[in-house]
């Protein structure tokens, strides 16, 4: 699952971002159709470097599978251009 497209990484975004995070549906498709700000992006990439560090490693600080999604996820958003 490391081969994720962008388009895929984008909608795993949906499931990263806390349920209570304020505004997240709204942030995840500012980011998703370009509108989003640099300020925008940088809260994502925060939020799925936590949910990283949290859930995407193993007990040797590897990245697990899960991790190795989240790291595409990263990619993807780093190459995002900010209008």
């Amino acid at each position: 699952m490391d081969n994720l497209s962008s388009k895929e990484c984008i909608q795993k975004l949906y499931s990263i971002v806390p349920s209570d995070y304020v505004n997240a549906i709204e942030l995840v498709d500012r980011v998703k159709n370009g509108s989003a700000s640099l300020e925008e992006r940088q809260e994502l990439i925060d939020l799925v470097n936590d949910e990283f560090i949290n859930k995407g490693l193993n007990s040797d600080d590897e990245p697990n599978q899960y991790g190795i999604e989240l790291e595409r996820i990263l990619d993807v958003l780093n190459e995002i251009p900010i209008k």
